[in-house]
């Protein structure tokens, strides 16, 4: 995906770039997010002209709830000014930050349950995709068996999946490293044997590169890829229902209803490592 020409025109331009691009170095491609502070730019420069700080005023208003808005689109807008906050305050500057739990989240949406049988016939699906795919599009096409094995057997956000880098996958010890996850900190995530097995496989066909999961350009994939992909998984695994949404986030909800117990042992593994003592 590629990265809005943002004109900002505020006096808290010169944050919001640095802020996008700290991200941007960081591996997360913020393009929705940018949107949103431009917008925020403009605001600040129709209502705060003469403003080189970002204060309350500034940000509550951008945080008001809009007519006809629903929660989770809210939040989405308010996030970014919220980072913008904390970005120039880390950095000693006059910043109000946004405090958390606002806007209040409400949302109606209940997470799906895939059943056994319904993940089945998405790998299924997914193996199939593989195999007819030809040309430029056969790149993109092998991940997705393996990545949806991925989300399913851990339980990780597909944002963690996407990001992996190749060293942060240890084929010897069967533990993937998370560098930033949704609370911003990094944590290990084991894996089964045969997921193993599924990841050792893809690495040797991918050859070199930086990411695990790498687009043709030599970056990670977008969330918009897998997205698209999964859409299509769905179709083919026969899945899709009519008013029902099934997301590929809710792979993780089945991962997450039932007891992982391959992990149990190395999670001991992990923890020894990480105390400095032997595990046999």
């Amino acid at each position: 995906m590629t990265m809005p020409c943002l004109r900002l025109r505020s006096g808290l331009a010169p944050h919001i770039e640095a802020l996008i691009a700290e991200k941007n170095a960081l591996g997360y491609p913020y393009v929705q997010s940018a949107r949103h502070l431009a917008a925020f730019d403009a605001l600040c420069s129709e209502r705060f002209p003469d403003e080189t700080s970002l204060t309350r005023d500034m940000a509550m208003l951008w945080a008001e709830r809009r007519e006809g808005e629903s929660a989770s689109t809210q939040a989405r807008r308010v996030s970014p000014v919220r980072a913008l906050g904390e970005h120039m305050s880390r950095r000693g500057l006059d910043a109000f930050v946004i405090p958390r739990g606002v806007p209040a989240h409400e949302s109606d949406y209940v997470p799906y349950i895939y059943t056994r049988d319904e993940v089945a016939s998405l790998i299924d699906a997914a193996d199939e995709m593989a195999s007819a795919a030809r040309g430029r599009d056969a790149s993109k096409r092998a991940m997705l068996p393996c990545v949806i094995r991925l989300l399913y057997s851990t339980g990780m956000r597909h944002g963690e999946a996407r990001l992996l880098r190749r060293a942060d996958v240890d084929l010897t010890s069967g533990v993937l490293a998370v560098a930033t996850s949704k609370s911003g900190k990094g944590r290990l995530v084991p894996v089964s044997d045969e997921m193993v097995e599924h990841l050792r496989s893809y690495d040797d066909s991918a050859g070199r590169r930086e990411w695990f999961f790498e687009s043709t350009r030599a970056t990670h994939h977008a969330k918009s890829w897998l997205q698209q992909g999964f859409l299509s998984l769905k179709y083919l695994a026969g899945i899709e229902e009519p008013g029902v949404r099934k997301r590929v986030h809710d792979l993780r909800n089945a991962a997450l209803s039932e007891i992982p117990t391959f992990a149990q042992g190395r999670w001991q593994g992990v923890r020894a490592r990480a105390e400095g003592r032997d595990f046999a």
